[in-house]
């Protein structure tokens, strides 16, 4: 299963593999929702991406112009914040 978008510190991947494969997990995620894919994203990826110890997710709903970020903590998504529209978010 593969994320919109993915990241990784440096510190745990310093270059990039030789091969197509990555086998380390991210430590962030994006997710850019849209109404087709809005509830796998939500409840089968999140769910998924715990799991595999991601530590960061982000939900972007690009209609509804809203950004949601999530932090890993004990096995669980506990939520950071929300910003719309013209929030800015840091």
């Amino acid at each position: 299963m593969e994320a919109d978008l993915a990241g990784w510190r440096r510190e745990r991947m310093p270059r990039l593999p030789r091969n197509a494969a990555i086998t380390v997990a991210p430590d962030w995620v994006c997710e850019i929702l849209s109404p087709s894919t809005e509830a796998n994203d939500r409840g089968v990826k999140m769910p998924l991406y715990a799991e595999h110890g991601v530590g960061h997710a982000w939900l972007v709903d690009p209609i509804e112009q809203v950004l949601e970020a999530f932090r890993l903590a004990r096995g669980r998504w506990q939520p950071i914040g929300t910003w719309r529209d013209g929030d800015a978010a840091r």
